[in-house]
C-alpha cells in the first residue's frame, strides 16, 4: 500500500533550476507541485518548464502539478 503524506513540498523553479535533470532530481525526492516565478521567466519558458513537467510525469508515472 503506498504510503499518504501529510506534507506537500512546493518547489519554484527559476533560471538555476530548471533543467531536465534538476526537475526530475526533485521530483524522484518528493516535490509535489511546481510554482513557476514569472520574475525570471516569460510565457514561453513558462510553457517549456510545463511541457517538460508533463513529459516527466508520464516517464515516471507521477502526477507531479505545476
Amino acid at each position: 500500500m503506498k504510503e499518504i503524506k501529510k506534507t506537500k513540498i512546493v518547489a519554484t523553479l527559476g533560471p538555476s533550476s530548471s533543467d531536465r535533470e534538476t526537475i526530475k532530481d526533485m521530483m524522484v525526492a518528493g516535490v509535489n507541485i511546481f510554482r513557476i516565478n514569472f520574475s525570471h521567466a516569460d510565457f514561453e519558458a513558462a510553457k517549456q518548464r510545463i511541457e517538460l513537467i508533463r513529459e516527466l510525469n508520464k516517464e515516471l508515472g507521477f502526477n507531479v502539478g505545476c
